[in-house]
Formats: C-alpha cells, structure tokens, sequence
C-alpha cells in the first residue's frame, strides 16, 4: 500500500482520463461517464446486468465513448455495496483497468451538497460518486490473492460458524432451563461434556429417573468418559425426580434437543476442520509463526491479525497500519479550545476489534505487558483511564507485530517495558 497523498490522486486524472463511476446493484448496475473537468458524455446512465454478458457489453460501452472523447485512460470508480461488486471487480481486474472504491459517507455528503436533497436514485448516483473521484477523495482498492485470500476468507468463515454456535449453545440452554431447570445445581455449563451425553440418551427428567444411577454411569463408561463419578449421577436423578420443567409436548421436545445436539456437534467438528486449516496458512505465511511466540497470542489471534491485514509489506510504515486499524489518535482542538484525543475508529473494524482482544490476552498472561498498561494508568503526565490505556497497549502490541513480520526481529520481553516507569513506583507516587 503506497502511501498516496490527495495531490498525487489528483494528479492522476488528466485531460485525457475518462472517469467511469458505477452504483452497484444486486442484480444490475448503473454508470455514467465524465471526463476530466465532469462534463458527461452521455446523457442517460447505461445500465448492465451482473453477468459475463451485461460486463462486456459495459466494457464495448467504454471503448465506445473513449474512440469518441479521445481518451487514452479509464479510471472506473465504484461505491463498494456489500459484496455485489466483487464478481465486477475480478472482471475489470483481469481486464487491467484502473479500479477504485469512494467512501459511501463521501458520496452521501456530496449528493447532498450538490442537489441540496437526501433522495437517492440509481441512474442519479453515480455523479455523485464521479464528484468524489474527481476531488480525490477515492482509495485504491486491495484485494488480498494466494495465501492471504485463503486465510482471510478462513477466518470470515470460522468467525460465522462460532457466531452459529453460540447461538445453538444458547438454544441448547434455553431448552434445559425450560424442560429440566434444576441442571445448574448439578453443573456449571451447559456445555459440559458428561451433561450433554447424558441429554443424548435420557433428554427429559422423566428419562433420567428411569435411566437411573447405573444407567447414566454405564452410558458414560461406554462413552468413555473420565472425570465424572457416581455422586454426579446420584445428584443429576435426585434434581431430576424434583424437577419443576414442564412437560407439555414431551416428544417433540426430545426431537428438539437431538436437532441442536447434532447442529452443535457439527459446528464444532467445522470448528476444529477450520482450525486445522488456520493453523496449516498461519504457517505459510512469512513469518507469521513467530507472532505465537508472544505469550497470550494463539491461533485465531495471529491468524485474524494476518487475515485482515494481508500482506504486510504494502505498509511503509507501522503508523500507517494503526491508521488503516483505525488505531490513530484525532486531535479535538481549536484556538484555546482543548479537546480531547480519541482513536479515529476508521479503517478495518474487524482488525480493531483483534487488536483489543490480543491486548486483552497479553496483559492477562505477561507481566511486561501488565506493566505497560499500569505505566499508562498511573503515569504522572495524561495518566489514560483503563480502557484508554488498553487501546494503547494495542496500539504498542501492534507496532510489535509490525516488526516481527516486516523486519524478522524475536520477541523480546525486556524491550516491551523500554520507556515505561516501573509501574509501582508510579502507582505508589499517585496514590
């Protein structure tokens, strides 16, 4: 990623560019053309459909108004919708023209300077779209390929089935709160393995009573289950003959709990596949192992921390990717007035997002990192509250992993605290 100034945007449409802005649709989409001063070379939007066929048809009407506007380079812009648009990204990819994405909050404020109104038309929203690339307000659009377009699309995939299972485990919770409340008083997770096989085979508490002491043991040692004894059982059938859970509806109740039980055994036998596959891209990717060498930096941190950011290497520099975490401190301030700093919360929310959970987990397993984020609270000059001294925990955790991957550098625990006061002095000279 070039670190691309407005100036050098604006410098790259000439007299002789043709700009294209499209407003992407579900099933069709809509241009409009302009050349470089935003004079329209067409009168009405030419509209194509999301297909190889309505592609080269937008493409032969490219070539078209460039024979007759004289134009020697397309630059095609486009609102990013959703995902609609990358099938037409891929196609004018390989057919190398020049493609950029404008910010939807820069195309709304445009549309509503220019026409002073909010409405919103398909056929209208692409010289809005135009207005911004011709401003220099667009971004170059990346899209990750090989090892980084397989991780990345890993990570999404497993984020979506952990989000489906929650859900089942929550199903799966309110099913036995309702037909078998008194679980809790045996167990502290409805996840807990030996209860779960238990609701395999005796799912009511009508079915435990006749399951029975021995019953539930035989299933668990057939199973083979360690861990649990008989005082679990015996515990298990005396809540379950003094069960308050209703028992309306009783068969489709137990149809109930087999289809969540095998929705949960399934999404966690996609969980460990995805996991396996994590690791095996983790290791691919150049140096990424070394981000595990981190005390508290596991799998599915190190592997969402590369799948967002993708290849490293397109940033210069490490505060270039805060800013694309949106990681950046915005200054508040004019004349006397002084603000107050907070992070821009632009860029990538989901790398943001790790970047916190990574700094959770490191301040909970490492000392040095504990000590940075009490330096940061207990500091004498802008001591942070602990939320803020957190983000900049993960502001600094960032900058390590920068420098782990672009410049081969091991972790080194005593570096971490370089600059920071031992945070007891500091602790004791506030109190």
């Amino acid at each position: 990623m070039k670190n691309i100034t407005k100036n050098q945007k604006l410098a790259a449409i000439t007299e002789t560019t043709l700009i294209v802005a499209i407003d992407v649709g579900a099933y069709k989409h809509h241009a409009r053309a302009f050349d470089w001063r935003g004079i329209e070379q067409q009168k009405k939007a030419f509209t194509f459909s999301n297909d190889r066929h309505g592609f080269e048809s937008f493409l032969n009407w490219i070539e078209h108004i460039q024979l007759e506007s004289q134009s020697t380079e397309v630059m095609v812009g486009l609102e990013p919708t959703g995902h609609y648009w990358f099938p037409l990204f891929e196609f004018l990819q390989a057919h190398k023209l020049h493609l950029v994405i404008t910010s939807p909050v820069s195309v709304k404020q445009t549309k509503e300077t220019s026409t002073n109104s909010a409405s919103k038309s398909d056929t209208q929203d692409p010289k809005a779209i135009a207005h911004v690339m011709m401003s220099g307000n667009y971004q170059e659009v990346y899209r990750p390929q090989g090892t980084c377009a397989e991780l990345r699309k890993a990570y999404t995939v497993r984020n979506s089935v952990m989000e489906q299972n929650k859900a089942t485990v929550n199903r799966i919770h309110a099913w036995a709160s309702t037909y078998f409340p008194e679980w809790h008083k045996v167990y502290s997770c409805i996840q807990c393995v030996s209860l779960l096989m238990v609701l395999r085979q005796a799912p009511l508490p009508m079915d435990i009573v006749e399951l029975g002491v021995k019953g539930i043991l035989k299933h668990w040692r057939a199973c083979q289950l360690r861990g649990v004894g008989r005082d679990r059982a015996e515990r298990l059938v005396e809540e379950a003959k003094r069960s308050v859970g209703i028992t309306e509806a009783a068969e489709i109740a137990r149809d109930e709990i087999q289809i969540l039980l095998q929705h949960y055994d399934l999404q966690k036998a996609q969980l460990a596949r995805l996991d396996k596959r994590l690791e095996q891209l983790v290791e691919k990717y150049p140096r990424g192992t070394r981000l595990r060498q981190i005390p508290g930096i596991d799998l599915q941190l190190a592997a969402g921390f590369l799948a967002e950011v993708g290849e490293i290497s397109r940033f210069p520099s490490a505060a270039q990717l805060q800013s694309y975490a949106g990681l950046d401190i915005l200054q508040n301030s004019s004349g006397k007035h002084k603000g107050r700093s907070r992070i821009s919360r632009r860029g990538r929310n989901r790398l943001r997002r790790v970047m916190f959970m990574a700094a959770l987990s490191v301040v909970s397993n490492t000392s040095e990192f504990r000590a940075v984020h009490e330096y940061y609270k207990h500091r004498k000059k802008n001591p942070l509250t602990p939320m803020q001294a957190m983000i900049a925990v993960a502001c600094k955790l960032l900058r390590l992993f920068y420098a782990i991957l672009v410049k081969g550098v091991s972790y080194d625990p005593a570096k971490v605290t370089l600059g920071a006061a031992p945070p007891c002095s500091e602790t004791t000279q506030a109190a």
